[in-house]
């Protein structure tokens, strides 16, 4: 393979764009791979003896650049070879260790974008900012795990989807995060639909660890009494309507056929009182949306189980399903209880 950057380049954005990755995406993707690693695509097609060659020759460099190195740094440090040979082994390791881990993320994020090419997103020629790929770099030069280098690599890959998506706020959240706290949120992300996390749909969270996803911004504090609420509607038979949708899919439940829950507690699918029909939840900060991102969520599987979840504490035939198509809510059918 060609050691041209241009070739490099081009056979990334050909790999990808045969994965179903959008142009624009794809120029984004190999903006930020290149900034990690220049020679990324070697290191994914080459076969294992050619990559161990190319280890060796590297190797051999970089003893040759250390002994001129050495001769400069004990020149100005003096008569003492130990200690500078010393200092200069322990600089060239830190550099090695950093490539290997901005290696191990740009090869996340490559695996990333050709298993998940296309988000759904908005097309946009947006380019990757300079402040978005300094802050990759520097965090992925520290991404000594598995877990942070697939962390690092989805963030890539979602913010080559979606430019602006991974502030400097953001990506200072997602290194903070503890793998208590990461591990907590990634399963309450699980259950939600757009930033709403049904609490009917997730196992009671205690107050302590509620808190420390507020602290680490990733939820809006409990305390403000969060809700998915539904709007109120009317039929063509003038008959009253609480409407939600998510995306094509939307359900209705017929005003005339119920009352007031009179119910406040944390697991009530549905909370109506007066006008208001709400499904308690859990919100996403705006952070926690962007971080929420690089997680799966079968969204439309969630909406499908909370409407289930209504249908079981309303009356019968009260729960409906419809089809948005051209601005139209068609009926599908009667919601059955879950």
């Amino acid at each position: 393979m060609s050691n041209d950057p241009l070739n490099r380049e081009t056979s990334i954005s050909a790999e990808l764009t045969e994965n179903g990755v959008k142009a624009t995406t794809n120029s984004r993707s190999v903006a930020g791979l290149d900034r990690l690693l220049g020679n990324f695509v070697d290191m994914v097609n080459l076969p294992m003896e050619e990559r161990n060659q190319r280890r060796r020759l590297r190797i051999e460099g970089e003893k040759m650049l250390s002994e001129v190195l050495l001769g400069e740094f004990v020149s100005r440090m003096g008569k003492d070879k130990a200690f500078a040979d010393r200092a200069l082994e322990t600089h060239l390791n830190k550099i090695a260790r950093q490539q290997e881990n901005k290696d191990a993320v740009a090869l996340e994020a490559f695996l990333e974008l050709k298993a998940n090419p296309d988000d759904g997103g908005p097309e946009t020629d947006v380019p990757l900012s300079s402040e978005f790929l300094d802050k990759l770099e520097t965090y992925s030069e520290n991404a000594s795990t598995e877990e942070l280098r697939q962390r690092w690599g989805k963030v890539l890959a979602a913010e080559a989807k979606r430019p602006g998506t991974f502030t400097g706020k953001v990506m200072r959240i997602v290194d903070e995060l503890s793998p208590d706290v990461a591990q907590l949120f990634e399963g309450l992300v699980q259950r939600r639909i757009g930033k709403f996390i049904p609490k009917c749909l997730v196992e009671e969270i205690p107050t302590m660890q509620l808190e420390e996803l507020s602290a680490s911004g990733l939820i809006v504090p409990a305390s403000l009494g969060q809700s998915l609420p539904f709007s109120e509607e009317e039929m063509q038979n003038g008959e009253g309507l609480f409407l939600r949708h998510i995306g094509i899919w939307a359900i209705g439940i017929l005003r005339t056929k119920i009352k007031d829950t009179n119910s406040f507690e944390n697991t009530d699918p549905i909370r109506i009182t007066g006008n208001n029909a709400a499904i308690p939840t859990y919100v996403l900060s705006t952070e926690g949306e962007a971080v929420a991102s690089i997680l799966i969520a079968d969204e439309a599987m969630n909406f499908s189980k909370i409407s289930r979840k209504i249908a079981e504490v309303m009356p019968p035939q009260s729960v409906i399903w419809y089809k948005i198509e051209n601005n139209e809510y068609k009926p599908m059918g009667v919601v059955s209880p879950a």
